[in-house]
């Protein structure tokens, strides 16, 4: 992962950042080891279950590594914009019943652990249902409520990551925060933008 230390307080971290950018490529390998990790356990999942947005790559790398053809996407997020966190989790309706049709043994894939919030309430709601789920994250954020089951690499609480995808909603968000330094990482990293 491509990263640096920028100093620059934004709004929505007290210390410094380490901004880190993850790139397709890198998603790949990640989701790769990720998958080798889920089979050597002997229990493939029946479906995927990804939190919309940011686990919808993730979770169709991993269909394919781990040959899994049930998916489902549930609308989450614990954030109103980048770095924003909201008072409680955000999550559209979905249906239980639907998810049950798939199978009882629920991979929940999403990009990143970060306070653990969004996988935790899922995690819950499918655990109430009778669900059996296990969580898979390419990055898990030391300090994150919930660690998941299975996850590509651990930072730090201060590291931010941008990931491939993001680019543009992270530069629009960090233009409209007035975060220079995520400016300055995305500029140096992203330059084509």
């Amino acid at each position: 992962m491509a990263g640096d230390v920028l100093g620059g307080q934004g709004p929505f971290e007290s210390s410094k950042v380490i901004y880190v950018k993850v790139s397709f490529a890198e998603m790949k390998k990640l989701s790769k080891e990720i998958s080798k990790k889920i089979l050597s356990t002997g229990k493939k999942p029946d479906a995927i279950v990804y939190i919309e947005r940011g686990g919808m790559v993730i979770a169709r790398l991993l269909c394919d590594y781990l040959d899994v053809k049930n998916v489902y996407g549930i609308q989450a997020s614990y954030y109103t914009d980048i770095g924003r966190r909201a008072d409680t989790v955000k999550a559209r309706e979905f249906r239980i019943d639907e998810i049950k049709t798939l199978g009882m043994n629920i991979l929940l894939v999403d990009d990143i652990a970060d306070t653990g919030k969004t996988l935790k309430f899922l995690h819950g709601k499918l655990a109430s249902a009778g669900i059996h789920a296990q969580a898979a994250t390419l990055v898990y954020k030391r300090g994150s409520i919930i660690k998941p089951d299975f996850y590509g690499t651990e930072v730090e609480g201060n590291v931010w990551i941008v990931f491939d995808y993001e680019e543009e909603e992270s530069r629009r968000s960090f233009s409209k925060s007035g975060n220079k330094a995520g400016a300055e990482f995305l500029d140096k990293n992203f330059p084509e933008g």
